[in-house]
C-alpha cells in the first residue's frame, strides 16, 4: 500500500507541475506579435510627478539612472499616460554642498532641476528608444537619515554596476567606496591597492 501511495503522491507532484508551466506559458502569450515590449527594465517608473516628489522631500528611496552627457544628471521616469512614451524629471546632484560620509558612503545636496526663471518643475516627455539612448548608468537615490538630524535632500547613489557617488573626487564622481578619514592609518592606505 505505501508504494502505490508514493506513485499517486508523485503523479500529483507531477500533475502540479505541468499545470505550472501551462499557466505561465499562457501568461506570456500575446495576440499582437508587432508590439515591441522593452522586459529589462533598470530603473522604476512610477505612477506620477506628485509620488516622486513626495518621496525626494521625504527623503525615501528614488530608482533613477544617469545622463550619458552629465555625471550631474539624473532623470527619474514616470507614467506619461501610454505605454510608447515616458515622462521624466531631472535631478542635479551638487557634490560640493553639504557633503557628508558615514561608513565609507558619500552625501551630498540633489536639487530637482525647474524651467528657467521659474519655480515650476522641468518636465519632459519622450518616446520609450529616446528615453533609453539618454541613458548611462542606473542608480539608486538614497537618502542621509540620520538619528537626531533634520533631512536635508542629501542622498548617494549606488549605480548599477555596484560603484557609488564620489563627492571628494576631483577626477570622478563615480567608483569604489573609500574608507572613513581617521579609521585606518595612512601607512596602511597608503600600502592598500585601491583602484584610481
Amino acid at each position: 500500500m505505501r508504494k502505490d501511495q508514493t506513485y499517486r503522491e508523485t503523479k500529483m507532484l507531477l500533475l502540479q507541475k505541468l499545470t505550472g508551466i501551462a499557466w505561465v506559458k499562457k501568461a506570456f502569450e500575446t495576440d499582437d506579435n508587432s508590439s515591441d515590449r522593452e522586459w529589462f527594465r533598470g530603473q522604476f517608473r512610477y505612477e506620477s510627478l506628485e509620488v516622486i516628489i513626495e518621496r525626494f522631500n521625504d527623503g525615501r528611496p528614488i530608482s533613477c539612472f544617469q545622463s550619458k552627457h552629465s555625471e550631474k544628471l539624473f532623470y527619474v521616469a514616470f507614467f506619461a499616460g501610454n505605454h510608447a512614451e515616458m515622462s521624466y524629471l531631472t535631478i542635479e546632484s551638487h557634490t560640493s554642498e553639504m557633503y557628508v560620509q558615514e561608513c565609507g558612503v558619500q552625501f551630498c545636496k540633489f536639487k530637482i532641476v525647474q524651467e528657467r526663471s521659474t519655480d515650476k518643475i522641468a518636465v519632459k516627455t519622450a518616446s520609450k528608444n529616446e528615453v533609453m539612448d539618454m541613458m548611462d548608468y542606473y542608480a539608486l537615490m538614497l537618502p542621509y537619515n540620520k538619528k537626531g538630524i533634520t533631512f536635508q535632500r542629501q542622498f548617494t547613489l549606488i549605480y548599477s554596476d555596484w560603484e557609488v557617488l564620489l563627492c571628494n573626487d576631483a577626477h570622478t564622481e563615480k567608483g569604489f567606496p573609500r574608507p572613513d578619514p581617521g579609521v585606518f592609518s595612512e601607512e596602511y592606505i597608503d600600502n592598500l591597492d585601491l583602484p584610481p
